[in-house]
Formats: structure tokens, sequence, C-alpha cells
């Protein structure tokens, strides 16, 4: 019995540490942090871009200058600095004129890992 308790100690001792950094939370992050406007519309080129480049079906239920007319709106929304959340909303609308069930716009891992 002892020498089973001083096993069940020694093992518990060596993988304790290991639950408590899979367990950890993402201390730096700050849901209420504000991106500079710059750095907001240069991420939106890149959305945008990839989104002409790569989606394979980006006009088919709408077309390419209703869409271009809401990626124009889109980025003129960022004239403003914004939080995450916020940048979010701006990516959602224009995603939702896509009108495409595979594909979405999801937070930072930083944000889930917040969550």
């Amino acid at each position: 019995m002892i020498l089973s308790m001083q096993r069940l100690r020694r093992v518990t001792y060596i993988f304790l540490p290991f639950f408590f950094l899979a367990c950890r939370t993402e201390k730096n992050f700050r849901p209420d942090r504000k991106y500079a406007a710059a750095d907001l519309q240069k991420d939106y080129r890149i959305f945008r871009g990839t989104l002409e480049a790569w989606h394979p079906s980006l006009y088919w239920y709408t077309s390419r200058d209703s869409l271009n007319h809401c990626f124009d709106e889109g980025y003129a929304a960022l004239k403003d600095s914004m939080t995450e959340t916020q940048f979010r909303v701006v990516l959602s609308r224009v995603i939702a004129q896509v009108d495409c069930g595979h594909t979405s716009v999801r937070g930072s891992k930083a944000y889930s890992d917040y969550l």
C-alpha cells in the first residue's frame, strides 16, 4: 500500500505541471485592443485578394459588380481603428454576400484561446 501511494504521488508530481500548462489561457490577449486602420486595410486587401484568387464559386450567387461594390463598402468602413471583433463584423458582411455555406470568418487563435 505504501509503495503504491509513493508511486501515485510521483506520477502526480510528474504530470501535474503538464496538466496546468495544457489548461493555460492567453494572458496577453486583450479583446478590447484596437488595431490601426492602416493595418486593418492591409489585412482587408489580403482578404479580398485571397477570395478573388482562390474562391471557386465567388460569383455564382452574387454578380461581380454587386460583390465588388460590397468589397468597396467593407474597405470604406475601415476608416478608424477597430477591435478584432469589430473587424470580423465587417468581413462577415462581405462573406454573407458571397452566399457560400462553406466560407466563413473565424476569430484568431489567440481570441479562441481567450474564450
